[in-house]
């Protein structure tokens, strides 16, 4: 039951944020820092689909090595005050 609980809860979570960072209308949970940073990872797993697959609890992509903190390649990013800066760092 417990099991049950938990895979309905994390389920939930991915939906309401994944929703919220496609569908963004300045709600309270994506002014924090956390809905930031998992932004800008969910950001590169669009523009690199081949990494960064879990929105909501990022371990996952540590665990498996697909976890991408920052674009290969500069590309055309959106902007906003809930999405980061995940452009390559200059050199």
């Amino acid at each position: 039951m417990t099991g049950i609980a938990l895979s309905a809860s994390y389920y939930g979570a991915y939906e309401y944020l994944h929703w919220c960072m496609h569908l963004p209308k300045s709600r309270r949970v994506e002014r924090s820092w956390l809905f930031y940073r998992l932004n800008g990872h969910h950001l590169l797993h669009h523009r690199y689909m081949g990494y960064n697959y879990n929105v909501v609890c990022p371990l996952a992509d540590v665990l498996f090595g697909t976890l991408l903190l920052r674009a290969k390649f500069s590309f055309a990013q959106a902007r906003g005050p809930a999405v980061p800066d995940v452009q390559p760092l200059p050199a």
